[in-house]
Order: structure tokens, then C-alpha cells, then sequence
């Protein structure tokens, strides 16, 4: 904002020389789960709830994000508050927080979430399902 040229961008991977440190290399590969996990979700409008409320099934998961199959689609780059829910419909503990990054890789209603945040609780059972 507030820029008149174009500026370039870089990613930055690491630094080499002396200081030979490097990030360590991200694997965003959805795996396909064997069960989706059902959830509820909300779209956030700045801080606050926006009333649209829809629920899905995660149906692809990463540590980073995971493909939700739902009845409506939502608009890139939305920001989401998923409730997950677990197998008797209780509602667990701990919210999920992300973003909406594109449409499920088939064609279908949905869509593709990259978390922002994960509460501990929820980490757990990522992992879990992940390693199931």
C-alpha cells in the first residue's frame, strides 16, 4: 500500500554462508482420510461472526490445512471459525481458525482451508487421524 513501483518479492528458504540456517521444508500434502471429520463453521467478517453458518466433512487433511466437502461453496480468501464434531455429534472442544484458499481438487460443493490457528486439543487429533 502506498507503493508507486513494482517491488519484488523473494522467499526466503534460508541463509547461507556463516550462518547456514535454513526453514525446514513444509509438506502440505493432503492425505485423503479413510472417515471424514465432521464440523460446523462460521464465516468471520473482520472480528465478528458474520450469521452464516454451514457444516461439512473434513474429507483431505494436512497439519496445515484440509479439504472441507459442504453443501456451499465460500469465497476465497474468507476467514473461518470450525467447530469439529465427533462421532456420537458432541461438539469438541476448541475452535480451528483458517482460511479459505480454493476449491476441493474435485468437482464438487466445498472447499480448501489452510489453518491459522490450532488449539493443542485439535492438534492431537489432527495428528491422530493423520497417522490413522
Amino acid at each position: 500500500k502506498g507503493v508507486e513501483q513494482p517491488l519484488t518479492l523473494y522467499d526466503v528458504q534460508g541463509i547461507s554462508g556463516a550462518y547456514r540456517l535454513f526453514l525446514p521444508a513444509r509438506d502440505d500434502t493432503l492425505v485423503a482420510l479413510r472417515e471424514g471429520i465432521l464440523l460446523r463453521y462460521t464465516v468471520l467478517e473482520g472480528q465478528q461472526l458474520s450469521g452464516m453458518v454451514g457444516t461439512g466433512s473434513m474429507v483431505k487433511l494436512s497439519m496445515q490445512g484440509a479439504e472441507v466437502h459442504s453443501d456451499q461453496s465460500i469465497a476465497p480468501l474468507s476467514h473461518l471459525k470450525l467447530q469439529l464434531i465427533g462421532c456420537h455429534g458432541e461438539a469438541l472442544p476448541g475452535d480451528l481458525y483458517g482460511k479459505v484458499v480454493g476449491s476441493p481438487t474435485e468437482p464438487r460443493c466445498g472447499f480448501s482451508v489452510h489453518f491459522t490457528a490450532i488449539p493443542p486439543q485439535l492438534m492431537v487429533l489432527l495428528r491422530q487421524r493423520l497417522a490413522g
